[in-house]
Parts: structure tokens; C-alpha cells; sequence
């Protein structure tokens, strides 16, 4: 399955979900089942995809954490140091399944 911009925007809508709802899961599976050997995805669907998750992950830890939301302990700001330090170190994919394997 090669995924286009329509189909990776609909699962980047599921991965805006609540963490609870099916559509959240379900984006996270696909996501975490997806080929990221390079050269299979786009460069551009790799990277928003890695931005997607991020962008979902800081989302999902505002909602549940008044600390993090109200700014405090500087968890946005390590959120986002360690996105750039990993799209500057390898494939996205590696970054992808941290974040899913830790329940992000």
C-alpha cells in the first residue's frame, strides 16, 4: 500500500483523537505498520507524518496534564528539542516507534 496525501490526512485526523478512541488506535497501528525503509514513502509523507505524531503526542500530554499545559517543567520544550535532534539523526521511522512503543 502506498498511502497519497488524502489517506496519510485522514489517519493524521485519527491521530488528532482522543488517546481512548478507536480512530486514535487505529491511526497508530497503521502508522506503526507502515514501511519506513528509505525509499518506500515520500520524504514529504515521511516528514509530516513525523510531525504529525508530534504535533499529536504534545497535544495528547496538554490534555492530560495541567503541568504540561499550564507550561511547567519544560515538557513541551524537551518534546521539541528531542523531534528536531531526531529528524537531524536518522529516519523517521525510528522516531516513530519510540514514541509509539511508549504509549504516545
Amino acid at each position: 500500500w502506498r498511502p497519497g496525501s488524502d489517506d496519510m490526512d485522514l489517519i493524521y485526523t485519527w491521530l488528532r483523537m482522543s488517546v481512548a478512541s478507536i480512530e486514535n488506535h487505529l491511526a497508530r497501528t497503521i502508522i506503526s505498520h507502515m514501511d519506513w525503509s528509505h525509499g518506500v514513502l515520500s520524504s514529504h509523507i515521511q516528514t509530516q507524518t513525523g510531525i504529525a505524531v508530534v504535533s499529536a503526542s504534545i497535544q495528547h500530554m496538554s490534555e492530560t496534564s495541567p503541568t504540561i499545559s499550564a507550561g511547567g517543567g519544560g515538557s513541551v520544550a524537551a518534546m521539541t528539542h528531542l523531534a528536531m535532534a531526531s529528524f537531524s539523526a536518522g529516519p523517521v521511522g525510528q522516531f516513530l516507534f519510540f514514541f509509539l512503543d511508549h504509549g504516545v
